[in-house]
């Protein structure tokens, strides 16, 4: 949920040993570990489209897809301003 408090060191942990290597088996992403960041891989275009398709929708997403995430919020609230 992003809109509870995370413990940086379990989600490095997290993303280390079950988010990133699921990723990276299926070519959408490449990461290293020192330092840990993560680049787009061959596929990454197939995942691209849901990520699009949530910043077009903003506006009308759930608020829990939404929270947390600095990008959707400003968007949303262009969005909103705009009106």
């Amino acid at each position: 949920m992003p809109n509870l408090p995370v413990n940086s060191e379990a989600l490095r942990i997290e993303l280390y040993h079950a988010h990133l290597p699921i990723l990276e088996k299926n070519d959408f992403i490449t990461f290293e570990t020192e330092p840990l960041t993560a680049s787009r891989g061959p596929k990454f275009d197939e995942v691209a489209v849901v990520f699009d398709a949530l910043h077009l929708e903003s506006a009308t997403i759930p608020d829990q897809l939404v929270i947390g995430c600095q990008r959707l919020e400003q968007e949303r609230q262009d969005k909103i301003d705009r009106r």
